[in-house]
């Protein structure tokens, strides 16, 4: 069963920070290595489909590390889509997809960094599929998805962070894009479902969850008219309340 998938998406810099390390994938869409966000607010449709896959990359290691990373994951997401074979992709099932995605991209973001160290430079990842009628959201690092479905909201990603305390700050990530593959195997959580009218799929970077709860999310996104306006919305709370960091969020509806 196909169905359609209406998104928005905004990504911006913030208050506090002087360049971006976020990034995106939506319909063919991602922002160069150097930017400072987008401009204002996109929107569109897609159809799902064995290539129809959003995602939010958040860089880490500071100025051109991070912004690299999350660039060269963007893209080289985008060029995996467009390259693989049909066959190939239409065979295999969702999970080997995923798996496969996530060992390329992590394989581009090393190959782009010689001599860094594992978790010095990299990026996570946060993403959707929506194929045969299902969701399959996906992520590595501390970047996360939520589904809101009648009148609910609830996480589908799990954040890969230490679990021990950490006296000051977010207790660091465990796993991300960029780490060689000798070092550590990269394992991607997946959590797949049903797609049903009206959902709607969050991807976010930590720009946003670390500024608006589980609950004022569900609240903006109940008050919003149209998906643009909910995207607009979450950008102007994040905003009011000194958007400290790259902020970039993806929502797609699915419209069957």
């Amino acid at each position: 069963m196909s169905y359609r998938v209406e998104y928005a998406a905004i990504c911006f810099t913030g208050k506090e920070r002087v360049n971006n390390e976020d990034n995106f994938y939506v319909d063919g869409r991602f922002l160069p290595e150097k930017n400072s966000g987008l401009p204002g607010l996109i929107e569109g449709t897609f159809l799902s489909g064995d290539r129809a896959m959003a995602a939010v990359f958040d860089g880490l290691g500071g100025c051109e590390a991070g912004e690299r990373a999350a660039f060269l994951a963007a893209k080289t997401m985008g060029t995996l889509l467009n390259s693989k074979a049909e066959k190939e992709v239409a065979e295999a099932d969702t999970h080997s997809l995923i798996n496969s995605m996530c060992e390329e991209l992590n394989r581009a973001v090393c190959g782009s960094q010689a001599n860094a160290t594992p978790l010095s430079r990299g990026t996570t990842v946060v993403s959707a599929l929506f194929r045969n009628g299902k969701v399959a959201a996906w992520n590595v690092g501390d970047s996360m998805s939520f589904l809101i479905r009648e009148g609910r909201i609830k996480s589908v990603s799990k954040q890969h962070v230490a679990d021990y305390g950490f006296a000051f700050g977010k207790p660091p990530i465990t796993q991300c894009l960029g780490i060689p593959v000798d070092e550590m195997v990269i394992e991607p959580y997946i959590s797949e479902f049903p797609a049903r009218e009206g959902d709607i799929i969050l991807l976010t970077s930590d720009g946003v969850t670390d500024v608006l709860s589980e609950e004022e999310i569900l609240t903006l996104v109940e008050r919003g008219e149209t998906l643009g306006e909910t995207t607009k919305k979450i950008a102007s709370v994040v905003n009011l309340r000194g958007a400290p960091d790259n902020t970039t969020a993806v929502l797609c509806r699915v419209q069957i």
